[in-house]
């Protein structure tokens, strides 16, 4: 009865992430982080910086599985608790955690102001966008790999760009 209680006082301030939240499969893992934009991009950035470097790949170095396992390992609090609120929190990706993860893969994060900055034939980097009307719906994406400027149209907004260096270079 008070347990009755406290979710019909408390469930329409918190939201559908009390009700229907995301599951951690068997390892302990949300595998719904396995398949967001953040683990997504460090996959390919990092790949292609492999790739660029003249490493010819039989396989990826590394995937977003393990990336996104890397990430859930440093810390979920925050996402769990926004994750009341909205589900799909636990998708969402720090500019901390990008950082961390390139550090751990041997890059050097350099923010970088503008795109033009950057040598599409040599330069890898992760952008973090989100759209002028959609301005809750944030994205990581990779230079020069994903169309950057025209995911949301004319509407894109740049927010960040994290150049990837290999370290000692």
């Amino acid at each position: 009865m008070y347990l009755t209680a406290l979710i019909l006082a408390v469930g329409p301030i918190l939201g559908c992430g009390v009700i229907n939240p995301h599951r951690k499969n068997s390892e302990g893992y949300y595998s719904a982080h396995y398949y967001a934009c953040g683990p997504i991009a460090l996959e390919k950035a990092i790949n292609a910086a492999y790739v660029n470097r003249g490493v010819r790949l039989a396989e990826n170095p590394t995937s977003r599985r393990r990336i996104s396992q890397e990430i859930q390992d440093g810390g979920m609090i925050r996402k769990e608790l926004l994750a009341l609120f909205n589900k799909d929190a636990v998708q969402i990706t720090w500019p901390e955690e990008i950082k961390k993860i390139a550090d751990q893969h041997g890059f050097d994060v350099v923010p970088i102001k503008d795109l033009e900055s950057l040598d599409s034939k040599k330069d890898i980097a992760i952008v973090l966008i989100h759209g002028k009307y959609f301005s809750k719906q944030y994205h990581w994406l990779v230079y020069p790999i994903d169309d950057i400027k025209n995911f949301y149209r004319e509407k894109t907004v740049i927010d960040m760009i994290f150049l990837l260096k290999w370290k000692g270079n």
